[in-house]
């Protein structure tokens, strides 16, 4: 038979991965966000330019040291996400198919890996 006993608490355990959260609410949010926002502006096709200067963002943090970052298109057409349709691609009025451009996810995917990227070389640092 085996028996194992635990004597004690996570109290330093507790400590230790708050100081983990604290050091990945990552520091340049702000800077990453902005030039992925850039980014998008210049990569959105610009028939008449609405689209692409309808690019914004968010960031909010909450109590726990969590960051979220929202990047939105407010250019909405009828109900419709003009940037979607731009992305993935549409069907017209007169039944022909309009190809996506895939412009958005590359952009996302790079700000998403540098936010990372950096977040680990914080808590690493810290």
């Amino acid at each position: 038979m085996i028996e194992i006993k635990q004597k004690g608490n996570f109290k330093n355990l507790k400590k230790y991965i708050g100081q983990i959260t604290i050091a990945s609410t990552f520091s340049s949010a702000e800077e990453v966000t902005k030039k992925c926002i850039e980014k998008l502006k210049a990569a959105t096709p610009k028939k008449t330019g609405l689209t692409a200067a309808s690019w914004d963002y968010t960031i909010q943090s909450n109590k726990n040291g969590i960051t979220t970052i929202t990047i939105l298109n407010k250019n909405i057409q009828n109900g419709i996400n003009i940037a979607l349709l731009l992305e993935y691609g549409h069907g017209t009025a007169n039944g022909y198919w309009i190809e996506g451009k895939h412009y958005i996810e590359p952009i996302i995917q790079e700000a998403y890996n540098k936010i990372l990227n950096d977040t680990i070389q914080e808590v690493i640092h810290k």
